[in-house]
């Protein structure tokens, strides 16, 4: 499932809650890029929530692998995403 530009979308918008139904196995491709979704954001509106945010915070680093894969989270001052594929 490629919900990259989907996510992308949101977070640049500022949205931290939504539900997002999909019609098929997959979000749409679109153009490629986080743009349509940004514009369908913004053409529907926000909705801000007298509700506490809820959130993740990450005291220490944490490290799981599966064989070659890896995947961990390291306390950070902002959100910081770094990724490697081979």
């Amino acid at each position: 499932v490629t919900v990259e530009h989907l996510l992308a979308a949101l977070y640049g918008t500022g949205v931290d809650n939504a539900i997002i139904e999909l019609d098929g196995p997959e979000v749409p491709i679109m153009d490629g890029s986080a743009a349509p979704f940004v514009m369908l954001v913004e053409s529907a509106g926000i909705v801000h929530q007298n509700a506490p945010r809820r959130t993740l915070r990450v005291l220490k680093k944490i490290e799981l692998r599966d064989g070659d894969r890896m995947v961990s989270l390291t306390p950070a001052d902002r959100l910081t995403v770094n990724f490697e594929i081979d």
